[in-house]
């Protein structure tokens, strides 16, 4: 079976000696077709999301896509692994040598034999594989079986085999588990191939979900922001892993990924697609549409522990005699691990997380995956139950308020993930919101409901019900920028950096990125 060449150590610089390609940055392979698509077409309801989408996918090429909130960059990457189905339009595969052609809208008889639907299933078995924004890797089982479950065809799927050959089973499944072992140390995770995936990180996470679309078999696989919510070190790790699988597998690689995560693998492209207005555009690699730097310096440093930090931009004449927040000795657990807080060396007693917002600005909290920046904010929202420790607003604990109490006092925060209702419309939450003028660009979507949106979408809805709902005195933002698009972000950014006038503004960030409230810059 193949695996992975190079070796990936997770807490150290990349391990791989990787030649210089032969082939020059923006050159598009001359390998075979793997994938062709035309008249590609996508609405939901009366909105037109892909229109008339011509590509061609050949061995080796490495695409980024691109383009604003809802321009369909998820709807194309649901239908190239059959997670969706167009309303018109043809898809051609050519993948191990064999040719599949599936025409759309879908005749009635195409659907009743097994080998003529177009479903995941038949997709991945011809050699496409996908990695999710939101990881999925099965949360109950170790790092170990996740690799292993990927492997196709294997003897005790049949539940007859699994009986009658009980022995070939097992021989098999040391095999298959040996095997799999092997491919986690050559990510650097040969130790915890025991380790339930749900107590993972995300970077490490990530670069396993990877792993596993690879070990499927996979000669295409479609990427879903692979460098999302992940820390410096963890995006050169995910990063140097896609060039071994481009360069020396070989293998095809379409990765969705943000305008500011996109300088670090414009390296490895050989194609930018860009989707505007239902088209696709087809061009050369670039570095058009980047995000602007700011090399500013931020002041007031505060040390949260061993390796996050609080950086603050101070607002001149705005000082206050009470501290907006203060968070004193926090210490807390998710079930029997200690999640914020740390331990001593010498075994005494653990020391808890403390900061203040001392006045209004901007904050930005600068933290590694896994340190527990998540859990703090939900701590301080009153969602989970703190161990130890002191939280002031405006003077006053509210350590023991409850999270409604802690809002009506002024708290607002908007957490990473899982934020708003499914099941309502966008105008029904902004109502819940008490939002009073409609933020600019949001017609469209009114009626529509929370579940029928892009990720960029519901983040924007949720982000907005704040910004223009009831006044607060302390706004916490879990990763705001996530899923935004560059001309989102910036109306964001500076949105947040307007607020920070009046307002104590904690936003946090995986360590490699911030947003000062005008533009997005570099951490070194």
């Amino acid at each position: 079976m193949r695996q992975i060449q190079g070796r990936l150590t997770m807490d150290k610089e990349p391990a791989f000696d990787i030649a210089t390609s032969a082939r020059t940055r923006g050159s598009r392979p001359e390998g075979a077709v793997l994938l062709r698509a035309s008249g590609l077409s996508k609405a939901f309801g009366s909105q037109l999301v892909l229109d008339g989408v011509d590509l061609e996918l050949r061995q080796g090429e490495v695409v980024i896509l691109r383009g604003f909130n809802g321009s369909g960059k998820s709807t194309l990457l649901n239908i190239l692994s059959a997670n969706l189905e167009p309303d018109a339009g043809v898809l051609e595969l050519g993948v191990n040598g064999a040719r599949k052609i599936f025409r759309f809208p879908s005749r009635w008889w195409q659907k009743l034999g097994l080998n003529n639907r177009f479903t995941p299933e038949l997709i991945f078995n011809k050699g496409f594989g996908r990695t999710w924004q939101d990881i999925r890797l099965f949360s109950s089982l170790s790092l170990r079986d996740n690799i292993a479950a990927a492997i196709p065809e294997q003897v005790g799927e049949n539940p007859w085999f699994a009986v009658g050959r009980f022995s070939a089973v097992q021989r098999q499944e040391s095999t298959v588990a040996s095997s799999s072992q092997e491919e986690l140390e050559l990510l650097g995770l040969g130790e915890e191939g025991a380790l339930l995936a749900e107590k993972l990180s995300v970077g490490h996470a990530k670069c396993v979900a990877i792993a596993r679309a690879v070990r499927a078999g996979a000669k295409v696989i479609c990427l879903d922001e692979p460098l999302a919510g992940v820390d410096t070190l963890h995006k050169k790790k995910i990063v140097e892993l896609l060039r071994v699988l481009a360069q020396r597998e070989h293998i095809t690689l379409v990765i969705i990924e943000h305008s500011w995560n996109i300088s670090q693998i414009m390296d490895l492209a050989t194609t930018l697609w860009t989707l505007e207005g239902g088209k696709l555009r087809v061009e050369q690699p670039s570095m058009a549409g980047l995000p602007p730097v700011n090399a500013d310096n931020e002041s007031d440093i505060q040390q949260l522990g061993r390796t996050a930090t609080l950086t603050s931009r101070r607002v001149v004449g705005k000082e206050v005699a009470t501290p907006f927040l203060e968070v004193e000795d926090l210490v807390v657990y998710r079930g029997r691990r200690l999640i914020v807080g740390d331990y001593q060396e010498d075994g005494g007693e653990i020391k808890g997380v403390s900061f203040t917002l001392r006045q209004p600005g901007l904050y930005h909290l600068h933290a590694p995956n896994a340190w527990g920046a998540s859990t703090l904010i939900e701590a301080i929202a009153g969602i989970i139950p703190v161990a130890r420790g002191k939280i002031r607003l405006n003077g006053k604990d509210i350590e023991r308020f409850s999270p409604w109490h802690r809002v009506s006092a002024g708290v607002r925060i908007a957490l990473a993930r899982a934020n708003g209702f499914q099941s309502l419309t966008v105008r029904e939450m902004f109502d819940l919101a008490q939002v009073r003028s409609l933020p600019e660009g949001f017609d469209l979507l009114l009626e529509k409901q929370m579940s029928s949106l892009s990720g960029g979408e519901r983040q924007k809805v949720v982000l907005w019900s704040i910004l223009h709902g009831p006044a607060f005195m302390v706004g916490i933002f879990d990763e705001p920028y996530m899923s935004l698009d560059v001309r989102e972000a910036e109306r964001i950014s500076a949105e947040l950096g307007r607020l920070a006038s009046e307002k104590a503004i904690l936003i946090t960030v995986p360590a490699s990125t911030c947003s000062t409230g005008e533009g997005f810059y570099e951490v070194p």
